[in-house]
């Protein structure tokens, strides 16, 4: 999965009533290992900081550990050596304008309806998911600090709903606004958020094709969500 980040900062603040820096750039392929915004609470107060991608855990001796752990299967986290402090006291919203989920390139369909696989070195046919009449939304995610100095977050996923079910069979956390404070809550009793993390509805959902040019991680820019 990957995901994108393109609403102005201003928005962004007015809606989640947290702080966010006066300049964000907008950002149309985030991937594991790079930098983006979450929402944490501190003291609180709700507040945006910039973390990588890829949580390390504040016991790991490498940093390298966060390649594995970008994202985080929410039936099990509470119970993981690797997710269990932050799952209690380090939850994060992550603003995403929508997330990338990839089929594999068809050339048609054969007489029975199949799918015809399109011939080898096809690039993979990349799809943009949102959620329907909103110009952005949040998933539920941990973050930790390894060190003292390095911010790093993970995502949650839940099992897919019908729409991202036929790309993969996980999907990120999605929170309605009503829940976003509760998420952030500081709780030791796990049962009051665990109900949170189920798949969002599939109609309240969109999904269409966008340009095979996001495959390559490095390739940013808005030219990226045409077909």
């Amino acid at each position: 999965m990957r995901y994108a980040m393109a609403v102005a900062p201003k928005q962004l603040s007015l809606e989640l009533d947290a702080e966010f820096p006066d300049e964000v750039p907008a950002r149309y392929n985030i991937a594991p290992t790079q930098e983006s915004m979450v929402v944490i609470r501190e003291r609180g107060k709700k507040m945006a900081w910039p973390m990588r991608w890829g949580l390390v855990p504040s016991w790991a001796k490498d940093e390298s550990i966060g390649n594995k752990l970008a994202n985080a299967r929410s039936e099990t986290a509470s119970e993981l050596n690797s997710f269990r402090a932050a799952y209690r006291r380090r939850r994060c919203l992550i603003p995403m304008t929508g997330f990338y989920e990839w089929t594999e390139s068809i050339s048609g369909y054969d007489l029975f309806g199949e799918p015809i696989k399109a011939p080898k070195g096809t690039p993979r046919q990349p799809y943009l998911f949102t959620v329907a009449d909103a110009k952005f939304f949040c998933v539920a995610g941990l973050y930790e600090v390894w060190r003292d100095e390095l911010f790093t977050f993970t995502v949650l996923t839940t099992s897919a709903n019908e729409l991202v079910d036929k790309f993969l069979d996980r999907m990120p956390c999605i929170l309605r606004p009503s829940e976003y404070e509760e998420w952030l809550r500081p709780t030791e009793r796990i049962t009051d958020i665990q109900p949170l993390l189920r798949p969002y509805p599939a109609y309240a959902m969109a999904a269409r094709p966008v340009n095979v040019a996001l495959n390559n991680a490095r390739n940013e820019g808005a030219h990226l969500w045409s077909a």
